[in-house]
């Protein structure tokens, strides 16, 4: 992952640091997916912590990537009338 980095760095305008900040972020990323945290492993000498905007464009990245069976995309067709008023409603 790190090496993804390094070689983009110029393109990027990455330092040391941000190329530290987005690996750890990576890998932290996959630990919360397992219900982990990078901070359980003692990989770096400081606490980790990933901000609160990142969390929640993660947690809304892997909202959007759930996928939605074909069937219920169209089950709006199979309403009646007066629930399609109330669906416009909202």
């Amino acid at each position: 992952m790190a090496e993804d980095f390094i070689k983009f760095r110029d393109q990027l305008k990455l330092s040391e640091n941000d190329i530290q900040h987005k690996v750890l972020q990576g890998i932290n990323d996959t630990l919360e997916s397992l219900g982990k945290n990078v901070n359980e492993y003692h990989l770096v000498s400081f606490k980790y912590t990933s901000s609160e905007f990142e969390r929640y464009t993660r947690e809304i990245m892997n909202e959007k990537n759930i996928p939605v069976p074909e069937e219920d995309l169209h089950a709006v067709n199979k309403l009646n009338f007066q629930q399609k008023m109330h669906l416009i409603s909202f």
